[in-house]
C-alpha cells in the first residue's frame, strides 16, 4: 500500500468571517487514523479509516486494490459517493480546504494515478487535482454528504492550484451530489487518467 505520512496540523489561520480563504492540513495514517478491523485481515487487500481532520471535519480514507477514496466532513455514508480513479492510485497527504466564515466549503487534494501517455506510448504518473465538497455538520442528517466536484490536470496546466480554487468557489457551494456531474476543468494533457464517476 502506497501511503504518504505526515500529521494533521493547521498550516494558516482560518478565513475570517465574510471572506473565502485557505487553510491547509496534513495526515498520518499512522498516529491520527482509527482504522476498521476486519475479521480476515488477512484477505483483505487494503482497509478504510476515519482520520482527524479540521476542527469538527474528519477525513474518510479508504484503500482498496492500491485504489484509493476520500471524503471530507461528517459524512452520512462514506462511500456513497466515493470518487478515486479506475488507475492504480495514491493521494497527496495535503488536503487544501476552501474556507468562507470560517466554515470549510470545499477541500482540494492531488491525486497521482498512473497512467497512459498516448503520445509516448508509455506508463506514467499522472497528477490530479480533485475538488470536492465537504459535508456539512449543520445539515440534516441523510444530507451530510462529500463528493467531487471537479477535476484539474496538474500537470497540463501551469497554474493548477489558483484553477482548482476558482471552480471551487465557483461551484462547490451550490453542487448537488448525485445530481450534478463533475468534470475536467482547464488543459488536459496526453494522459489517459479515468475518475470514476465519469467512467461510462
Amino acid at each position: 500500500m502506497r501511503i504518504l505520512t505526515g500529521l494533521f496540523i493547521l498550516a494558516s489561520a482560518p478565513a475570517m468571517a465574510g471572506t473565502i480563504g485557505s487553510t491547509y492540513s496534513t495526515f498520518d495514517f499512522d498516529k491520527d487514523c482509527v482504522w476498521t478491523e476486519y475479521a480476515d485481515a488477512e484477505s483483505t487487500i487494503g482497509g478504510d479509516a476515519v482520520c482527524t481532520g479540521l476542527g469538527g471535519y474528519p477525513v474518510y480514507f479508504a484503500e482498496f486494490d492500491i485504489r484509493q477514496h476520500m471524503a471530507y466532513g461528517p459524512v452520512d455514508d462514506p462511500m456513497a459517493y466515493p470518487g478515486g480513479f479506475g488507475n492504480f492510485n495514491y493521494v497527496n497527504h495535503t488536503i487544501e480546504w476552501r474556507m468562507e466564515g470560517g466554515k470549510p466549503f470545499a477541500a482540494i487534494q492531488r491525486w497521482f494515478v498512473d497512467a497512459y501517455n498516448t503520445e509516448t506510448d508509455q506508463l506514467v504518473e499522472g497528477q490530479v487535482l480533485v475538488v470536492s465538497t465537504v459535508a456539512d455538520p449543520a445539515a440534516p442528517e441523510g444530507e451530510r454528504i462529500s463528493c467531487p466536484v471537479a477535476y484539474v490536470d496538474a500537470l497540463a496546466n501551469k497554474d493548477a492550484n489558483t484553477l482548482a480554487r476558482q471552480v471551487a468557489d465557483e461551484r462547490a457551494a451550490g453542487f448537488v451530489c448525485g445530481v450534478d456531474r463533475p468534470e475536467f476543468v482547464g488543459e488536459r494533457g496526453p494522459l489517459e487518467i479515468y475518475p470514476r464517476d465519469l467512467a461510462e
